[in-house]
């Protein structure tokens, strides 16, 4: 937010000059805001997830409603402001003002960091429901492309992990060797659209924690639904376990999960990578895919399909 305080001289009209004064006049540099909060009231998704958290407060000494306080911290993280102590001057940031329907002034300032902090402090309880309806936003828009079309939906579900990186000593804020901070891990899915269909908080370090009970969760709310559908589910190697494999295969899901590269793989692809370095010296460059059936795991019972990408580099992705 920058404050200007100026007059520039526009043109003269005979002995009188015309001029443009701007006297301590906030501006934004945060202007998309707007129309963040504008497609935000369209969709109605604050709203509803604002509506699925307890307010505990005294009514007589509430200055800033719950949906006001999802909306301001939304929005906020939207604008690239992750951290809560960003509102310490974002409260009087017109662009924000405007955008949860105030008129731009020092007197409509929206909430303060603490407020905002204890705001998130007293939510923890609620994450499992906030996640629900942000599931059942997602059914809703299922819903109505379901009425437009008699086929079975086709969903695909991408399930992965990002970093939240932590201060101070928040619990389960565990050192991850890989982003080499302390940090949160929590677990994302969306759609083949990008929908967020759910979000997981989880600890800092872990791998598919997490993951089949949200797929199983998911999967339930869209039978309860009655939705006709076939589902794909997409992740990374950091997902790969016998556990969600059978899950998939239990309900009919089908899967693409990446593998870590194995020597048993690299063993089984000797002869596929031998004939790519073959193509790649004499065209310049090689890339072979090619599939083929493998027991992959301990406890697997049975062999599953295996796709696997051979470059000539001598490393084979696989999933």
């Amino acid at each position: 937010m920058t404050q200007c305080n100026s007059q520039v001289d526009l043109f003269s009209t005979g002995r009188r000059v015309v001029t443009a004064t701007f006297v301590d006049t906030p501006l934004s540099s945060d202007a998309g805001v707007v129309l963040v909060g504008r497609l935000d009231q369209k969709l109605r998704v604050t709203e509803r997830l604002a509506a699925s958290l307890r307010d505990g407060r005294d009514a007589t000494k509430v200055q800033h409603s719950t949906l006001d306080l999802l909306r301001q911290r939304a929005y906020q993280i939207a604008c690239g402001y992750e951290d809560a102590s960003d509102a310490t001057s974002l409260r009087y940031d017109p662009g924000f003002q405007v955008a949860l329907g105030r008129v731009p002034d020092a007197d409509a300032a929206l909430a303060s960091q603490p407020t905002l902090s204890r705001f998130e402090q007293r939510r923890h309880a609620e994450l499992l429901s906030f996640s629900n309806t942000l599931c059942d936003l997602w059914i809703e828009r299922l819903r109505a492309k379901a009425r437009r079309s008699k086929r079975r939906l086709r969903i695909v579900l991408d399930f992965d992990s990002t970093d939240f990186v932590t201060y101070g000593e928040q619990q389960l804020a565990l050192f991850h060797g890989h982003y080499g901070n302390y940090i949160y891990y929590p677990l994302l899915v969306f759609d083949q659209h990008g929908w967020p269909v759910a979000a997981m908080l989880r600890p800092g370090r872990t791998r598919s924690a997490g993951v089949v009970a949200a797929l199983l969760r998911i999967y339930r709310r869209l039978v309860e639904a009655g939705l006709r559908f076939e589902m794909t589910l997409r992740a990374d190697a950091g997902f790969s376990s016998p556990e969600l494999y059978e899950t998939c295969e239990t309900l009919g899901v089908r899967y693409v999960i990446g593998l870590i590269t194995h020597s048993a793989l690299v063993t089984r692809l000797e002869s596929t990578m031998q004939r790519a370095r073959e193509i790649a010296e004499q065209q310049g460059r090689a890339k072979i895919i090619t599939d083929f059936t493998m027991r992959w795991g301990r406890k697997t019972q049975h062999d599953r399909r295996i796709v696997a990408k051979a470059p000539p580099s001598g490393r084979t992705r696989a999933s």
